[in-house]
């Protein structure tokens, strides 16, 4: 799994937000914001990689169980996949 190119995480007075530059100017309308956890699974979806990998991020950065962490993965996952922002 990896991030499409055109979706970027931004640091804006300290929030991450991704927001899209499909185009010449970068589209703000469909922007969200990422919490502390979104944002470790998104940096390693940029470069792109499989679910268990960001399994083990959690479990490694987090006092979180496996179960936990795969839950949470999952639902990270088709929140992307449901947007459309996933190769």
């Amino acid at each position: 799994m990896q991030i499409k190119p055109q979706y970027q995480l931004k640091n804006i007075a300290g929030d991450y937000v991704v927001v899209s530059s499909g185009g010449p100017v970068m589209d703000l309308t469909g922007s969200f914001t990422l919490n502390e956890t979104a944002v470790l699974l998104w940096k390693q979806l940029e470069t792109g990689c499989e679910k268990n990998a960001l399994v083990h991020t959690l479990t490694s950065e987090y006092a979180v169980s496996e179960e936990q962490a795969t839950k949470d993965v999952d639902a990270f996952v088709a929140y992307l996949k449901e947007r459309n922002m996933l190769e």
